[in-house]
């Protein structure tokens, strides 16, 4: 009988140890919910592309803000959204060794979410089925994307600049003459041949 006295006395005295362990943990760190310093990593900074910091915090009841992963094809400006996941688990560190910049990527605080954004030195797929044509020397050549934006020449034909009437000519100088092939030329001049017969 005396060793359960004894052990109902030390169940009793390690029941009361630990009640008083929860609530002074409770008075000290407050509702953990609500409690930072109770999450470690989910606070801190991230370097962005202009070497200023923003903050990653928590939004009210302990959120992350929403954050937005993009692809920004830099020679016609069109970005898109990419899908990534979901990336608000995320530290400052997982992001910045996740999207480095030395391989294009950036992160940007916009106010009300943050944007990851991978830079590609690229046409957008919509812009990278279109042609128009442009000069090559003193010669017409036709140009990948929308006229305008110079995707890169695909070829070069032999009709000479000097040859086309004065608008397509400036035009076709400025790189922006708006016909998607060298045939598609030839027949509006022999339209343009047709109409001033």
């Amino acid at each position: 009988m005396g060793k359960t006295r004894d052990f109902l006395k030390q169940g009793i005295f390690a029941l009361v140890f630990v009640t008083i362990g929860l609530i002074g943990g409770y008075i000290f760190f407050g509702d953990p919910a609500d409690n930072i310093s109770l999450k470690p990593g989910l606070m801190g900074t991230v370097n962005v592309a202009e070497g200023s910091k923003i903050n990653i915090g928590l939004q009210e009841k302990g959120q992350y803000r929403s954050i937005e992963a993009r692809s920004l094809y830099t020679l016609c400006g069109h970005s898109e959204l990419l899908h990534l996941g979901d990336l608000s688990g995320m530290t400052p560190e997982q992001m910045e060794t996740n999207f480095p910049r030395e391989q294009g990527w950036e992160i940007a605080d916009n106010g009300e979410k943050l944007v990851v954004t991978k830079k590609i030195n690229a046409l957008c797929p919509e812009d990278e089925k279109k042609r128009h044509l442009g000069r090559f020397g003193q010669y017409v050549a036709v140009i990948k994307g929308p006229p305008g934006i110079d995707g890169g020449i695909i070829e070069v034909t032999d009709i000479e600049l000097s040859s086309l009437p004065e608008d397509f000519r400036k035009q076709a100088e400025k790189g922006i003459l708006d016909f998607s092939s060298a045939q598609n030329l030839l027949e509006a001049l022999d339209s343009l041949d047709e109409i001033m017969e």
